[in-house]
């Protein structure tokens, strides 16, 4: 039977007819197929996006070409309506500005036991452990995430817990004196499962914007995530409210989450770093591929890894709470004013550059005990905890005024071996080509 890989899409009708078709079991469904869904209108909805849950093999693009410019599509949940459910499959999504959108927990329901309210999770994006999601020059704005409030307590009768409309149920309230699922408020007298509330308890708010749950995997390659908004639900009968997490990612269990040239004003978030230990632990870490920019305050546990690119922190904690590692020469980390991060740097070596604005013009850098290194001379004193484990014998550290009334650090080389007057001429290269930073440079010989 001949199938249809390739649709254009003006309504949301035919989006959601298209997802159908191409979802398993669909009249366009075949393993190993690469499908494309071309938007050219902006589209605003009245119903959720069907969920998507491909066959084997397969891909799916969804693009926003709109007008002769092929300008992105935007995709308007109005508030009322979650956005994107990836269950299964390779889904790149481009050029789109996806907006109030909201995932909504229901209400636990009224009985002699009441049930908890489910989880909101992921305002415009959910992505299972079966999915994998890229995001290329995507725009997120005014999402939000809504747990749903814990039941009353009647006479006679059980209440059902609130639903999420997800796969398998996930995030769905305890009904009957059952636990809640992840992020669902237990039911009369049972506990919430992460982050849902106890007794009849409100249900999870968790990624305003996006949901990754463990086994799926995020690559952000270009676009902005602001903050969405998260409410969490309210307690209800003799119950308590759930918690929130998490405005711009959450992410369920141990993964990682690859930035490119994105900006991220939105809070990222983990299991551990939420005050989880145990079963219920889980760390994520971010992969920096582009110009990433973090701008507000994180509490992911798993650390930050500058593989390619530059990283800009504007504010504190915007790196979590894990190692920030350099993995090869070229990258540069920026400390906006007030963003100077707390956490541990390794990897920074030779080629790399750290730049901390509005501190000034450093004169002195100086390495205390432990690795600390301290800039002195400038508007500021500022620090930072370098690997204590990485030698810096033969080393220098390089100061020079940036462009935004801070102070750039390089590491340089200070002592050099010379056996030929080759080896001479390109040690004294070396060090002109550092500047007229002696009077700048903390030396620490071998």
């Amino acid at each position: 039977m001949a199938i249809t890989p390739n649709f254009v899409v003006t309504t949301v009708a035919q989006l959601n007819a298209d997802l159908a078709a191409i979802d398993l079991g669909g009249t366009s469904s075949a393993v190993n197929t690469a499908y494309t869904i071309t938007i050219t209108k902006a589209l605003s909805f009245t119903t959720d996006i069907t969920a998507i849950n491909l066959a084997a093999g397969d891909t799916l693009s969804i693009q926003g070409l709109v007008g002769a410019k092929g300008t992105a599509a935007t995709l308007n949940g109005n508030g009322a309506h979650r956005g994107f459910t990836v269950t299964a499959g390779q889904v790149t999504l481009s050029n789109l500005t996806l907006q109030n959108m909201i995932a909504r927990g229901g209400n636990g329901g009224n009985g002699k036991t009441a049930g908890g309210g489910a989880a909101g999770l992921g305002g415009t994006l959910f992505i299972a452990p079966g999915g994998a999601v890229t995001l290329n020059a995507v725009q997120f704005s005014g999402d939000r995430a809504t747990g749903g409030k814990g039941g009353t307590k009647t006479a006679t009768g059980t209440g059902t817990g609130g639903v999420t409309g997800l796969p398998g149920g996930f995030g769905n309230g305890g009904a009957d004196g059952t636990v809640g699922g992840f992020g669902g408020g237990g039911s009369t007298g049972a506990t919430g499962g992460f982050g849902g509330g106890t007794g009849a308890g409100g249900g999870l708010a968790a990624g305003g914007d996006v949901f990754l749950a463990q086994g799926g995997s995020l690559v952000f390659a270009s676009g902005t995530l602001p903050a969405g908004t998260l409410t969490a639900g309210g307690a209800g009968s003799g119950g308590t409210a759930g918690n929130a997490f998490g405005s711009g990612i959450f992410a369920q269990g141990n993964a990682t989450i690859s930035l490119g040239n994105v900006t991220v004003t939105g809070g990222i978030a983990d299991q551990t770093g939420s005050g989880c230990t145990g079963a219920n632990a889980g760390a994520i870490s971010l992969a920096i591929t582009g110009a990433t920019t973090l701008a507000a305050a994180s509490t992911y546990s798993g650390g930050t890894t500058l593989g390619a690119g530059s990283l800009t922190l504007l504010a504190a904690n915007a790196a979590g709470s894990g190692t920030i590692a350099f993995q090869a020469a070229g990258e540069t980390l920026v400390a906006g004013a007030g963003g100077i991060p707390a956490n541990r740097i390794t990897g920074f070596g030779l080629g790399d550059t750290i730049d901390l604005q509005g501190i000034g013009t450093a004169t002195l850098a100086t390495l205390a005990p432990g690795n600390e290194l301290i800039l002195s001379g400038g508007a500021s004193t500022a620090s930072m905890a370098l690997d204590p484990a990485q030698s810096f014998a033969g080393l220098g550290f390089a100061l020079s005024a940036d462009s935004a009334g801070g102070t750039s650090v390089t590491l340089v080389t200070t002592n050099y071996i010379v056996a030929t007057a080759t080896d001479l001429t390109a040690a004294l290269l070396a060090r002109g080509g550092s500047g007229n930073s002696d009077r700048a440079i903390g030396g620490f010989p071998a």
